[in-house]
């Protein structure tokens, strides 16, 4: 096994392989395993471009594309658990739940008024209880896990990469995340027109997908990162290509996804011939809508003449919780916050990426709010929990910074002061800082500095 932290030498490693098996007049097939969000594809659309730079010509299959959609899954995992696969007419049933279900939003498809559709179009297709039959329906779309080995037609999709291989014609797979099914497609793939076949999906290491196919074709790959980044990445990821709650992607990825990796994906990197390490990218780094800080640090003196220009409006209490690492460029905060004598409550669950110092020396931050406060009331118990079910997933607290704020009216502006350990911090937006006039002496924070003070 090579282990590679650098894009560039993993794709050259690659190509050193793919040269190996065309020396020997076989058909290379690049399999590219990993956590869900860990960059497989990402990573392997650069790999496509960087051999099609060296006249080889691939085509991409992604395991994700062979779910068997949300209406099947449901179906099978109850017509399994309960009815020990008694229930016939699974293609006309799964396709009337289909119907019924496509076009409405996830959270709601198996809601009261779409299972009683089902009732009507299934009942006459089921000898069994069709009330029981349909609340099964609606509490196994509550507890499923779409990480799971079964929710994808493995076998399908082994019989398609064969075929490939052999210079056959498939009919492509197109699985749509927004609404949860299939897609009807009627685009055919011919291997012929490929010099290689790269395979990616967090199962795309695994024996469904390896065992018919000759060993020296393939060439395996696992994408690494680390548990903090993988669940950054799944948090933005599915919040902009799916149309889930926050909490519902939230606590499936603590219930389910993470579990599924450690259980089943992670132990495929064992078979991989290359491991590339592959963390958050630059590009990444500046995912989410930008912060514009302007920070400074206060005397006592400063501070008593910013306060008798200035009206007090709130006082707060916020306790930050940071997880990761301290080498980590971004951030993963909880906050809590409680005014007066109220109970600390959650506030919000935020990724901030790498700070950047402007010429201005600003300092600007992205930002991106994974949950807010109904959101984590929805799946944590309280803040003990989140850190349990954090550090079951691999994600650990690294600091918790206690603070005092007070919002400040100044010339209608408002200023955020933070009392945080001895240092007092003012914090301004671009137009308060403006009508600022007191004494600062002080430079800004250098972004270099700066966290999250």
């Amino acid at each position: 096994m090579k282990i590679i932290d650098n894009l560039t030498e993993w794709l050259y490693s690659n190509l050193d392989l793919v040269e190996e098996c065309k020396e020997k007049k076989l058909k290379p097939v690049i399999l590219i395993g990993g956590a869900s969000s860990s960059g497989k594809s990402y990573t392997s659309k650069t790999l496509q471009n960087f051999l099609a730079e060296h006249n080889y010509k691939s085509i991409i299959i992604s395991t994700d594309n062979y779910n068997k959609g949300l209406a099947e899954n449901i179906f099978d995992i109850v017509n399994k658990k309960y009815y020990n696969n008694a229930i016939k007419n699974r293609p006309q049933i799964t396709n009337e739940i289909k119907k019924v279900i496509i076009n409405t939003d996830f959270d709601n498809k198996f809601e009261n008024f779409n299972l009683q559709l089902i009732k009507n179009s299934c009942r006459d297709l089921i000898r069994f209880d069709i009330n029981k039959f349909v609340e099964q329906l609606k509490y196994e779309f509550e507890h499923i896990n779409f990480d799971d080995k079964n929710i994808y037609n493995l076998q399908e999709a082994a019989l398609d990469i064969t075929a490939l291989i052999s210079n056959k014609k498939i009919i492509e797979k197109k699985y749509s995340r927004m609404i949860s099914e299939r897609m009807e497609q009627s685009n055919i793939i011919d291997g012929r027109n490929y010099d290689l076949i790269i395979i990616e999906g967090i199962y795309a290491l695994t024996d469904e997908i390896t065992k018919n196919i000759n060993e020296e074709n393939l060439i395996k790959n696992f994408v690494d990162c680390n548990n903090k980044n993988l669940f950054l990445r799944r948090m933005i990821r599915d919040c902009a290509i799916t149309n889930c709650s926050k909490s519902f992607i939230l606590k499936n990825y603590l219930e389910f996804v993470m579990p599924e990796y450690l259980k089943t994906v992670l132990p495929t990197k064992e078979s991989a011939d290359i491991v590339l390490k592959n963390n958050m990218t630059f590009e990444e780094l500046r995912e989410g809508d930008v912060d514009i800080q302007n920070k400074y640090r206060l005397s006592i003196h400063q501070l008593n003449t910013l306060l008798i220009n200035s009206k007090i409006t709130k006082k707060l209490t916020q306790i930050d919780t940071y997880f990761g690492s301290k080498a980590d460029d971004n951030i993963l905060r909880l906050r809590e916050e409680k005014s007066g004598l109220n109970y600390l409550t959650m506030k919000s669950l935020v990724y901030k990426g790498k700070p950047k110092l402007r010429k201005d020396k600003s300092i600007i931050r992205p930002n991106f709010v994974l949950a807010d406060e109904g959101d984590l009331k929805n799946v944590f118990k309280d803040k003990n929990d989140l850190i349990s079910q954090f550090k079951s997933a691999g994600i650990l607290t690294i600091k918790v910074v206690e603070k005092k704020r007070w919002f400040l009216k100044y010339k209608g502006k408002e200023i955020k002061v933070d009392f945080v350990n001895d240092n007092i911090i003012m914090e301004l937006d671009s137009e308060t800082e403006k009508e600022i006039d007191i004494d600062l002496k002080n430079k800004k924070f250098e972004a270099q500095n700066y966290f999250e003070l």
